[in-house]
């Protein structure tokens, strides 16, 4: 949305927030029902989300993993894995992840695996008193 490349660039430049300040909250309120009018009769595209991975192509990378043990294949498989279990989509959240944020625990019929133990800053979810609190990510290992 160029909204908000515009707000990047006028923060950084004059210190203004065209999203937030006072003085533009007209012109927000403004947009916010146009906006709302065009949702209403269909006028925007609706969200492209992209398809789920197939069985069959999991299963596919996944003998592709087993296959080849050299150190390299073995750090894209550990970082596939902790990216399509706990949904970190950005590099910047998985950067922020650490040994000790995974913990080993055993389910009811005995088998281990591993839990993120964190809640990261995310995109969506920065923080703050404004954000909503998603419950923790039940993904895992």
């Amino acid at each position: 949305f160029a909204r908000t490349a515009i707000r990047r660039v006028v923060v950084d430049k004059l210190s203004w927030d065209i999203c937030s300040d006072p003085f533009f909250k007209r012109s927000n309120d403004c947009l916010d029902g146009v906006l709302k009018k065009l949702k209403r009769e269909g006028e925007l595209r609706p969200v492209q989300h992209k398809d789920f991975i197939s069985d069959e192509d999991f299963g596919k990378m996944s003998l592709k993993f087993v296959r080849c043990k050299e150190p390299d294949v073995l750090v894209m498989e550990v970082w596939f894995y902790v990216t399509y279990h706990f949904a970190l989509r950005g590099r910047e959240v998985q950067r922020q992840v650490k040994k000790t944020d995974l913990i080993l625990k055993t389910d009811g019929e005995g088998k281990e695996y591993f839990q993120l133990n964190v809640d990261l800053a995310t995109k969506n979810h920065p923080g703050g008193v404004a954000d909503r609190h998603d419950p923790p990510m039940a993904g895992r290992i």
